[in-house]
């Protein structure tokens, strides 16, 4: 694709952008006091405009014991943010997403889908809570 047709795919789909997210990495650290190394989570990147798409109608699996809510979800963004990179954010990362005043967490469920306009990453339900 020629430059300035993916500069007009990207502005076309940053109009679309309506939430904003933050994500945060585990990363190894060791605390400098008791010398133990453990996951700490860290904010890696704030308020990063992106899209919340639901990729198939959630449902509930009820089991003997639990109910789980099943539903796909994919979130759209900029390209160069960079979820699995030197950053040490990886797949797996906690990702907050905040649209129409309510905020809700998920995981990253995999390796982000990287195009010249956007990326595309699948994530899982994980807390309502940043």
């Amino acid at each position: 694709m020629k430059p300035e047709t993916i500069s007009k795919v990207r502005k076309a789909l940053e109009k679309l952008y309506d939430a904003k997210c933050n994500i945060y990495a585990y990363i190894q650290e060791t605390n400098p006091d008791t010398k133990v190394t453990g996951s700490v989570e860290k904010l890696v990147y704030e308020d990063v405009p992106c899209r919340l798409s639901v990729k198939s109608i959630p449902s509930v699996s009820q089991t003997s014991t639990v109910a789980t809510i099943i539903n796909v979800m994919k979130l759209f963004m900029a390209p160069e943010i960079e979820i699995e990179s030197a950053s040490g954010v990886e797949p797996g990362s906690k990702i907050v997403v905040t649209k129409n005043g309510r905020t809700t967490g998920y995981k990253n469920s995999g390796i982000p889908a990287v195009y010249d306009s956007h990326q595309e990453i699948v994530v899982d339900y994980y807390d309502k809570r940043p």
